[in-house]
């Protein structure tokens, strides 16, 4: 699974599982 999460400060973090 793909998890894209957008927050503040333009930070992206992408968890693969």
């Amino acid at each position: 699974m793909h998890i894209i999460t957008v927050v503040s400060n333009n930070s992206i973090t992408i968890d693969k599982s």
